[in-house]
C-alpha cells in the first residue's frame, strides 16, 4: 500500500502510479482523509484488474460444470427437495 510522504512544501504526498497526488499539511486529518479519498478507489482498480487477468475461460468452465452438477443432484433429489 502506498504510503504518505512530506513534500518539502509540508504537504503530504502519495505517489500512485508515478504520478504525485498532494495532500492537505502532512500529518493532518485532512490529509489523511484525502488520502484514503484517492488510494481506496485506485487500490480497488487494482484488485479487479488483477483478478479479471487470473481468471481464464478454464475456470468459467470448471464453475459452470460445477453449477451443472449441483443443478442435476438436486433434480435428481439426492440431497433434498427438489429446489432447481
Amino acid at each position: 500500500m502506498p504510503k504518505i510522504s512530506s513534500h518539502d512544501s509540508g504537504q503530504g504526498v502519495v505517489r500512485l502510479d508515478g504520478k504525485d497526488h498532494y495532500l492537505s499539511k502532512f500529518g493532518s486529518p485532512e490529509a489523511q482523509a484525502k488520502y484514503l479519498s484517492i488510494v481506496y478507489p485506485w487500490f480497488l482498480a487494482k484488485r479487479r484488474f488483477n483478478l479479471a487477468k487470473t481468471i481464464t475461460f478454464k475456470t468459467v468452465l470448471r464453475l459452470l460444470k460445477d453449477i451443472l452438477l449441483c443443478k442435476r443432484l438436486f433434480q435428481i433429489g439426492d440431497f433434498g427437495p427438489d429446489l432447481v
